[in-house]
């Protein structure tokens, strides 16, 4: 009796663990699957955490760019302003420089209409008016005057002086041959008169100034030795000293 009592609890127990091992499994299964779906939701997470993270800082950058963009469109704001400024600063200039010539043409115009009414007439006013020309920078009017007078008065104490004048106008125009013309006949035709030697330096310096170094060279040597009290001697042996050096 003991023994079928003990063997009829033995079942029971079986039976209540197999049972109780069915219900684990179960419970287990479940929460596997569970596990899976949290594992799942994470990664979904995960993910939409990375897209909120990429969004934040697209907008981020997008925000940097919008910002730079402000600054250069206000620096190109300020800019019109400081142009429209100097435009209007220009434009007040402008109107100054306007009313400056038309003042200057009338002054001009009055000079001239007085000067014409003033024609000089003798041989030392022509000369003097043509020097005052070619001080004024007026080369070509200087010319024409000193023209004038030495057709008009060839033998007059001034021809020396007037061919000489005539050179120095030419060579400020650079016309050095025509210059070196008129200051040969200082030269030759003169050759008493205290601008001779001036003409050759100037000669020497028409020759630099065509670039013929050698033949300007020559020259200043001559005036070196022939005229060694010339006041203008320092300028020849400048002249010299550059010409050597090129």
């Amino acid at each position: 009796m003991k023994k079928l009592l003990l063997y009829l609890v033995s079942v029971v127990f079986f039976v209540a663990a197999c049972s109780t091992g069915n219900e684990f499994a179960t419970y287990d299964r479940q929460l596997n699957k569970q596990q899976s779906q949290v594992d799942s939701l994470k990664t979904v997470t995960n993910n939409i955490q990375t897209e909120i993270d990429n969004l934040q800082n697209s907008t981020v950058d997008k925000l940097q760019n919008i910002k730079g963009r402000l600054v250069v469109l206000d620096n190109i704001d300020q800019k019109i302003d400081s142009m429209e400024s100097r435009l209007l600063i220009m434009e007040n200039r402008l109107e100054m420089q306007q009313n400056s010539i038309k003042e200057l043409f009338d002054t001009t115009t009055a000079g001239e209409n007085a000067a014409q009414s003033q024609t000089p007439q003798t041989s030392e006013e022509i000369y003097n008016y043509a020097l005052q020309l070619h001080m004024n920078g007026e080369y070509q009017k200087s010319i024409e005057d000193l023209t004038q007078l030495i057709h008009s008065y060839p033998d007059c104490e001034l021809s020396a002086n007037s061919y000489y004048w005539m050179g120095e106008n030419y060579f400020s125009l650079e016309q050095y041959e025509t210059a070196m013309y008129n200051f040969d006949k200082v030269i030759q035709n003169y050759p008493n008169s205290n601008k001779v030697v001036d003409a050759k330096l100037k000669i020497a310096m028409c020759l630099i100034g065509m670039k013929e170094y050698s033949g300007a060279l020559t020259q200043l040597n001559k005036i070196k030795s022939n005229h060694p009290n010339y006041p203008k001697l320092n300028l020849v042996e400048e002249k010299i000293e550059w010409l050597n050096q090129q």
